[in-house]
């Protein structure tokens, strides 16, 4: 039976191919049953199609949920990041632009992530590991932090000015410097702490430095 629902099924496909084909004729057909006319190799019943199909489907949705999935992930994970660091979208996208025009920074500072100037901070660059945080610091990269420190104050007037007042500068800080203190600690810096140093290595007192209006990053 199932030999000739295939039969029957190609000779539609025929008729549907060729409907003015005068050789697809009922007789046709009965003669492709009793003779057990083999279909073309390459022909794929209807109901095979709609199951192939339906199949293909299902992966393109499986494939698509698990891309969501990830992709909340990885949403997730950064914002924990910028939460642990005390720092926000904006301030990232600030800090891409800084790190990237006119021309991009050393890619040891553009992956860095950034907190902008407030109350009680200076601005940080937050680099990924403690050994990142000391290389950018060291005298490799002085020309680059010279640079940071020029397009920082040009970025943001208010620390500018703090800054020339009291010869201070931006911080240089690691991931765990950050996650390892409550987010305003984080955020605290060294009345006297040179450019490169964590407040929490300084081991100094700290004091307000004025805060700047936020800044559009755009």
């Amino acid at each position: 039976m199932q030999r000739e629902c295939g039969r029957a099924e190609y000779h539609d496909h025929e008729r549907a191919a060729g409907p003015a084909d005068p050789r697809l004729t009922p007789g046709r057909l009965r003669r492709r049953i009793e003779g057990d006319w083999a279909s073309p190799p390459d022909f794929v019943p209807p109901a095979e199609h709609a199951r192939r199909d339906a199949q293909e489907a299902r992966r393109h949705a499986e494939a698509h949920a698990a891309h969501v999935a990830e992709d909340e992930r990885r949403r997730r994970e950064h914002a924990a990041i910028l939460a642990a660091v005390g720092t926000t979208a904006e301030e990232q996208a600030t800090w891409h632009i800084i790190a990237t025009s006119p021309t991009p920074l050393p890619t040891i500072f553009r992956t860095a992530l950034f907190r902008a100037p407030g109350e009680r901070t200076l601005p940080a660059i937050v680099l990924r590991t403690t050994e990142e945080r000391a290389q950018a610091a060291g005298d490799g990269y002085a020309r680059a932090r010279r640079e940071v420190e020029r397009r920082l104050r040009e970025r943001f007037p208010t620390y500018a000015r703090a800054a020339l007042a009291g010869g201070l500068g931006a911080q240089y800080v690691a991931y765990d410097d950050c996650a390892e203190q409550p987010p305003d600690a984080a955020r605290t810096v060294s009345s006297r702490g040179r450019p490169g140093t964590s407040a929490a290595e300084s081991g100094q007192t700290t004091r307000p430095v004025p805060a700047p209006p936020r800044q559009n990053p755009h």
